[in-house]
């Protein structure tokens, strides 16, 4: 494998600057026929390094785990760009000589192929470090089942739930629990399984998995004892207080008789 990096490393370093080589051929000239003057010399460059500095911030920040989406869009952009400046470079228009547009314009592409790889390879990298699962939702799960994949989507976001395969498991729990109710109680099982019972389903929308629904009366009623215990203290201590003060007040006023008396 180190082998695979080190070629891999070298072909892409080639095609980096084969591609920045020929773009600034094709973009000079370009520049040159669209009256750009003695400007046309230096848009290439800028053109090529805003680029390279977009996609260098943008690992930077992926590297430091504060990705800014902003600078992945203006790169993409740039790229963008600078296919389609490379495309018309040539000596035929578009229409009429597609091959040779597409060969003028395919280098570009392979230099956001590689930095895409890097990008991948640095958030599997912190993920791997940080020891956190943040997994995206699979492309084929949206094209198969884009309205249930959809509100699975907006639970994860809602409630913080980074981890794909963690919001699976819930939902695997959770259509066996129903099935589970519908061979206990039959057709009419919502209405026969009590409101305790169908926590898990309500309880959906917020995140909670089935035994963390379950477990809510137990949480609430222990709750409500403490509440309840906390009050009963309260008003032992203020009945405590007041006897007290009621003492005090009685040892004042016996006071005051005996002095009253001498």
């Amino acid at each position: 494998m180190w082998a695979v990096v080190v070629v891999s490393a070298v072909c892409a370093t080639a095609v980096a600057a084969i591609g920045f080589a020929g773009s600034y051929a094709a973009l000079r000239d370009l520049a040159l026929g669209r009256g750009f003057g003695s400007f046309s010399y230096v848009f290439p460059i800028g053109i090529d390094a805003g680029i390279v500095a977009m996609y260098g911030l943008d690992l930077v920040l992926v590297w430091l785990r504060m990705p800014k989406l902003l600078l992945r869009l203006v790169a993409h952009l740039l790229t963008l760009a600078t296919i389609l400046f490379n495309a018309a470079s040539g000596d035929k228009p578009m229409r009429e000589d597609p091959l040779g547009s597409f060969m003028h314009g395919v280098l570009p592409l392979l230099f956001v192929a590689v930095v895409e790889a890097l990008r991948h390879l640095i958030i599997r990298t912190n993920r791997l470090v940080l020891a956190a699962e943040s997994d995206r939702i699979p492309l084929h799960r949206w094209l198969l089942s884009p309205w249930r994949t959809w509100f699975l989507f907006r639970r994860m976001k809602i409630w913080g739930i980074t981890s794909y395969t963690r919001m699976v498991a819930m939902e695997q729990e959770r259509t066996v629990y129903k099935a589970w109710l519908q061979h206990l109680h039959g057709r009419n099982w919502k209405k026969e399984a009590g409101a305790a019972a169908l926590l898990p389903l309500t309880m959906a929308p917020f995140g909670m998995g089935v035994d963390e629904a379950l477990d809510l009366p137990r949480k609430q009623q222990e709750d409500d004892d403490r509440r309840r215990d906390a009050e009963q203290a309260r008003i032992a201590a203020a009945a405590e207080r007041e006897e007290q003060r009621l003492l005090e007040e009685e040892e004042r006023q016996a006071e005051a008789a005996i002095r009253r008396m001498g």
